[in-house]
């Protein structure tokens, strides 16, 4: 199978098997690192360490869709006077690659999985950069509710215009949508904030992307933000992708407990555990992958990307044994064992 036939058959059809190996970008600083370390001058770090291909168009990939505010917002909104600037910043010119046609094109027929990213978030698209921009932007989100609605309908517009003819171009697999909102202990707002503000958009994205015959719908985000999953669940969204886990404290097998098999995961791998152990790092690998790849809808990753303390020969010295990578092996061992009523396979 392809890694796309894979990364579908695990998450859209609830497969058991070998999912697809992905791993979050590995940065220029960690290839470099590792390169003074040992890792062969002119390697491909994914094609070293064997992960699949996988592309994401949108904001931040390719073919790239400009998403975000032209010309950059001055400061987030404080009021409703300031709402014709932020409008102002969300035109339809000049959104595409430059090359949109070609790259397109290049992405017919591919074998990877290929997802489009449609969102960066409440707070991006508001203007948040830094503390203040934040405080006002809480403060707009709670003393002018009704404009904040507005203003997420014309956001809803705005993107449905530039996506919904990017998905009748490409065959994209899933719809994915992100929201930075939280720091390890909880998210910045709390959850009748957080629905009030962004229900009505999430409907609005999974409805486009099922008029486009998705069926993968992918919610991805930072931190503690258990307490804001039941409206991205009753937005519609399927998958769940979200970082840091580690220092929030989110366990993935009691999110499958909680939440059953019919949502998929990825990630929920602890990036701390690659300082500890051989034998500490494979008893955490198997902690979280052998129930999760055995249940389905389940692609193992780090919780956050590779960082330079990370080093090259002790991600080699550690690495997990053949049967700790290959997820088939995990799950051949368990099929055939009996479900618990969580659907957690024992």
């Amino acid at each position: 199978m392809t890694s796309r036939e894979r990364f579908v058959a695990t998450l859209r059809d609830g497969t058991l098997g070998c999912p697809p190996r992905f791993e979050r970008e590995i940065r220029d600083d960690v290839v470099a690192a590792w390169r003074e370390q040992g890792l062969p001058a002119g390697t491909d770090v994914n094609t070293h360490f064997g992960f699949d291909p996988w592309q994401i168009a949108g904001p931040y990939g390719s073919p790239l869709i400009r998403l975000f505010a032209r010309p950059d917002l001055p400061h987030t909104p404080r009021s409703p006077g300031d709402i014709p600037k932020w409008e102002a910043s969300f035109t339809l010119a000049d959104r595409y690659d430059d090359d949109w046609d070609a790259k397109v094109a290049a992405t017919r027929g591919h074998d990877w999985p290929l997802g489009l990213h449609a969102y960066r978030g409440l707070f991006l698209s508001f203007g948040v950069h830094d503390g203040q921009s934040l405080q006002d932007h809480v403060y707009f989100l709670i003393d002018y509710p009704d404009a904040v609605a507005a203003m997420m309908e014309r956001l809803a517009e705005f993107t449905i215009a530039l996506v919904e003819p990017a998905l009748k171009q490409m065959d994209v697999d899933y719809l994915s949508l992100s929201e930075p909102i939280a720091g390890s202990n909880a998210p910045v707002v709390g959850p009748h904030t957080f629905a009030r503000a962004v229900l009505p958009f999430y409907r609005a994205m999974v409805e486009m992307g099922r008029r486009a015959g998705l069926e993968i719908f992918l919610w991805e985000s930072y931190g503690q933000v258990e307490v804001l999953l039941p409206v991205v669940l009753e937005a519609g969204f399927n998958c769940l992708w979200l970082g840091e886990t580690g220092d929030a404290g989110t366990d993935y097998v009691r999110l499958r407990e909680r939440y059953g098999p019919e949502i998929g995961l990825l990630g929920g791998i602890d990036a701390r555990i690659l300082s500890g152990s051989k034998r500490e790092i494979e008893a955490e690998v198997r902690r979280i992958a052998e129930p999760l790849l055995a249940s389905g809808r389940y692609i193992p990753m780090l919780s956050s990307r590779m960082r330079p303390v990370h080093s090259f020969e002790g991600i080699v010295a550690r690495a997990p044994s053949p049967a700790i990578r290959s997820g088939s092996c995990l799950v051949e061992k368990r099929r055939a064992r009996a479900p618990t009523p969580h659907g957690i396979w024992t």
